[in-house]
This record gives C-alpha cells, sequence and structure tokens, in this order.
C-alpha cells in the first residue's frame, strides 16, 4: 500500500499543487501597461559619467497617468478590429488632456530641473 501512494498519490497530489500555484500566479499577472511602466521605471541604474560645463544631455522622465486603467481600456480599443475606437488614435495632447499629470505637476518638474540643472 505503500508503494501505491508513493508512486499514484504523491505525483497526483503534486500536479494539483502546481496547476493551483500556476492559476494563482495567472491572477496575479499584471496588465500591459503595468508591465511596460514597471519595466521603464524599474530598469537598473547607471552610475553617470562626468560631464564638462558644455555638454548637453537629454533624458525623460516618465510620469504615472492619472487613469490607468482608462488609458490601458483606450489603448486596446483602438488597436481592437470592430470597436468604434478602432484606429481613432490620441495625439500627444488628447493623452495628456484624457491621461496626463496635471500642468501643475509638469510645471513643478520643469522648476526642480531648471534649479537643479546650475
Amino acid at each position: 500500500m505503500k508503494r501505491w501512494v508513493r508512486n499514484v498519490v504523491l505525483p497526483v497530489v503534486g500536479l494539483l499543487a502546481m496547476g493551483v500555484s500556476s492559476q494563482a500566479a495567472a491572477a496575479k499577472a499584471p496588465n500591459a501597461i503595468d508591465k511596460a511602466y514597471s519595466q521603464v521605471t524599474s530598469a537598473p541604474l547607471i552610475k553617470p559619467d562626468h560631464v564638462t560645463a558644455n555638454t548637453v544631455t537629454t533624458f525623460d522622465i516618465v510620469l504615472q497617468p492619472r487613469n490607468k486603467s482608462g488609458f490601458f481600456k483606450q489603448a486596446m480599443a483602438v488597436n481592437t478590429p470592430g470597436s468604434s475606437q478602432f484606429k481613432h488614435y490620441l495625439t500627444p495632447s488628447g493623452i495628456r488632456e484624457s491621461y496626463g499629470q496635471s500642468k501643475q505637476v509638469t510645471n513643478q518638474w520643469q522648476a526642480y530641473l531648471k534649479k537643479s540643472a546650475t
């Protein structure tokens, strides 16, 4: 009887446990926007090199969208054939109006960066 339990029951229990854990992992899977945002914002940091005073450097600052779920739904709708929004893409200003941070937030960033540039 012990051999039967070891050879049949234990593998079945193991397979069931793997199935439950994969379902739990799938339930916690982030949507596409969350995944892309976390990849952009959690990239390994690069140590900066010293630059001379006349060097021009550019970089991007990515701010969290105001309505992340609405932004995701809009992105899916414009790419889904049959949707009334199919290929009705937003302009950069339309994205800012609907999902971007307020002018106040971006103005604060601009002021901070100008102050820190000198």
